[in-house]
């Protein structure tokens, strides 16, 4: 699974990153709300990620030797101690790659197909 994927290494473990689930999706959207998705300039995105980075990370990473099935399963309390645990573990210049494939992968534009509102009609392609 790990070759397929862009893959990160955070306070000394390996994680990757895959296409964003609806799963993903529905938690991300929840992380988003309040922002202005369809007209983001650089300011509301950089309060975003300030805001709510190690949320979107615990939400998009996998860690290495477990599934987005295993992930899920572990629940709200998993992804609230993983992100705790980004929160006093890694560090700036590690979540950088990450934050940015996530843009790259266009990761965001899957998010906003799930919204109503405008329509998002970008290539999804990687």
């Amino acid at each position: 699974m790990l070759s397929e994927h862009p893959t990160y290494l955070i306070a000394g473990k390996k994680f990757y990153q895959q296409p964003v689930t609806l799963g993903q999706a529905r938690l991300l959207l929840a992380r988003f709300k309040g922002y202005p998705l369809f007209s983001l300039q650089i300011e509301d995105l950089v309060g975003l990620l300030g805001e709510q980075v190690t949320a979107i990370l615990a939400i998009v990473l996998i860690e290495e030797g477990t599934t987005l099935l295993e992930k899920v399963k572990g629940g709200s309390k998993a992804l609230a101690e993983f992100e705790s645990w980004l929160d006093v573990s890694a560090e700036p210049v590690e979540v950088a790659k990450v934050v940015s494939d996530f843009f790259v992968l266009k990761q965001l534009a899957r998010v906003l197909q799930l919204m109503p509102g405008p329509t998002v009609d970008p290539p999804l392609s990687t």
